[in-house]
């Protein structure tokens, strides 16, 4: 009996020995697995990788009206201290969230750091552009506002207000570089004659007379530039323009500024002749009284006053003699009606 057991525990043991040397060869001839973790579970960069548990990060960007941007491009990278940094990009990789502007990372536990990096087109970061946040047992949501960049306005206007289209301006945006601006050109969103509007995603800029409209001169020269604060419009200057050659002049009755009236002008050169109605289609001047009419060259002009306003006589004198002068809206006189 005692045999038996001798002879069953020395086989026991014999097989377990066994047992522990074959594992042993096999742990020998395995060399082809790293010593420690397994470096691919380690991003070695932020790049689309993610955890395997945990909770989600929802991420929202508005502008400042609380709208969602109208462009997209938003990045973010979301880390925790002494961990691996990992890139949020919208709709791409780890977002798991297919709606623009709204972004999802899966598998977070902890507390984490999450900074914009990129802000969607012509929007600009968050401030601040870093905020932190802790997933423990449930999701977590973070909100970015990112304003539209600054826009940067100027005119090009006659004497009277009114729009003169044809303009080039210089735009310094800011950050060293210059972009010559034709009116209504791709550049130039506002597309009304002599209304320019650029984007300013630098803060500010610089605007500068460089080319006239055809036919006109610069009143108002020289660069003018500010700050452009983002989610606003900052107007900046108007370029008063003349024509190359114009003249003005004034009707009055008793009671001070007088019309309709009708006048013809014609050059020394006999070379052109106009009738111009007071307020009519060719004075640039509108308000009663008032006319400016643009003239094709240099020279000696005679105005006549065929028509006098309302009621009252033909001015005495009917006619004038005035010689424009480039760049200048030259003034003729007053045409001076008594009552019938």
């Amino acid at each position: 009996m005692n045999a038996t057991l001798l002879s069953f525990d020395l086989r026991g043991r014999r097989l377990s020995s066994l047992a522990l040397l074959g594992a042993a060869a096999l742990a020998a001839c395995d060399n082809d697995r790293p010593v420690g973790p397994n470096p691919t579970a380690i991003p070695t960069e932020a790049s689309a990788a993610k955890v395997a548990k945990g909770n989600s990060l929802f991420i929202t960007i508005v502008d400042e009206n609380g709208a969602t941007p109208t462009t997209v491009g938003a990045q973010f990278t979301v880390g925790q201290v002494g961990q691996p940094t990992y890139f949020l990009v919208d709709n791409i990789g780890s977002d798991a969230d297919p709606t623009p502007n709204t972004l999802q990372m899966k598998g977070l536990i902890g507390t984490y750091n999450v900074c914009q990096t990129v802000a969607p087109t012509d929007y600009v970061l968050a401030t601040p552009a870093c905020q932190s946040v802790t997933l423990n047992d449930q999701n977590a949501k973070l909100q970015f506002v990112n304003a539209n960049v600054g826009h940067a306005v100027w005119t090009v206007l006659d004497f009277n207000g009114v729009g003169i289209g044809g303009a080039v301006i210089t735009w310094h945006d800011g950050n060293g570089n210059s972009f010559q601006v034709a009116d209504n050109s791709a550049l130039d969103l506002d597309k009304a004659d002599g209304v320019f509007e650029v984007k300013a995603p630098y803060g500010g800029g610089g605007a500068c007379s460089l080319t006239p409209p055809p036919g006109w001169v610069f009143g108002t020269t020289g660069c003018f530039g500010q700050p452009v604060p983002p989610g606003q419009k900052t107007f900046f200057i108007n370029f008063n323009v003349n024509p190359e050659y114009s003249v003005n002049w004034a009707a009055i009755d008793p009671n001070g500024l007088a019309g309709p009236s009708t006048y013809t002008v014609t050059n020394a050169a006999g070379t052109f002749t106009a009738t111009i109605d007071d307020d009519g289609n060719k004075d640039g001047w509108k308000g009663l009284g008032q006319i400016w009419m643009i003239v094709p060259g240099p020279g000696e002009y005679r105005i006549c006053q065929t028509t006098p306003p309302p009621n009252t006589k033909i001015a005495d004198p009917s006619c004038v003699v005035v010689s424009p002068i480039f760049g200048d809206p030259t003034y003729a006189g007053t045409f001076v009606s008594e009552w019938k």
